[in-house]
């Protein structure tokens, strides 16, 4: 077994994962925009995973994150701005899209949903993508995070602030469009990703199926689902 890189293992390849569920997910907004053009801010995201938003291609897409080595790293041809979410640097009623992923736990939430309302254009959409904080297999995922110190003790209360979004309402000045979660059993492959064991053949189809079937016929384990996609749309 090879070592791993803390940061690297623990957080990017992570999203990089999830981003097909992501991907899906964003295309709930879709048949929103009629415009030919239009801009997406994505806040926190490192090296834009999710930067192939389905037919949006023609938007402008704009990467937005601290962090200028992660900048330097994304080979996207996409704009790319070194800032932070509490303090966007782009101007008033810009924005027709912002996206953020597993970004909520590293910034102050309330300056940041004041900067989406001051950039965002009225009917412009928030889509937030977060873990949700009782799945079995991330809850011992981060007990480890907690405990080898990738989480310092202000970060570790992310746990109890994402449940504000996980069970979501509305939030000032926007209304609450779609909140979708995925996901019981898949969070396995980080397991195997982490600990650099090859992924079987088939494993994720099977995963998905028993996800699908297990939250068909019992629709209250969503409350313990890895992965929601809320939107919500500026009034």
């Amino acid at each position: 077994m090879k070592p791993f890189n803390i940061q690297d293992q623990w957080i990017y390849p992570n999203i990089q994962h999830w981003t097909p569920y992501i991907l899906k997910n964003l295309s709930k907004i879709n048949h929103l925009y009629k415009n030919n053009e239009g801009i997406v801010l994505d806040v926190g995201g490192g090296l834009a995973p999710i930067s192939d938003i389905t037919n949006l291609s023609d938007y402008k897409y704009i990467l937005l994150d601290p962090d200028i080595n992660k900048l330097n790293l994304c080979i996207k041809p996409i704009e790319k701005i070194q800032g932070y979410a509490e303090n966007i640097p782009l101007k008033d009623n810009s924005i027709d899209i912002l996206i953020t992923s597993s970004c909520l736990q590293y910034i102050n939430q309330y300056k940041f949903f004041d900067e989406c309302r001051r950039v965002l254009k009225v009917g412009g959409i928030i889509a937030l993508h977060e873990n949700g904080p009782y799945n079995p297999f991330i809850l011992f995922a981060r007990l480890i995070q907690r405990f080898i110190g990738v989480f310092n003790k202000e970060q570790w209360k992310y746990r109890n602030t994402i449940k504000t979004y996980y069970y979501p309402k509305e939030l000032n000045g926007f209304e609450l469009y779609s909140v979708i979660q995925v996901g019981l059993t898949t969070p396995i492959l980080l397991y195997l990703q982490i600990l650099n064991i090859k992924q079987p053949p088939k494993l994720l189809f099977i995963l998905n199926k028993i996800d699908y079937y297990l939250l068909l016929i019992f629709p209250f384990l969503k409350k313990i689902t890895f992965l929601s996609t809320v939107i919500y749309i500026k009034k």
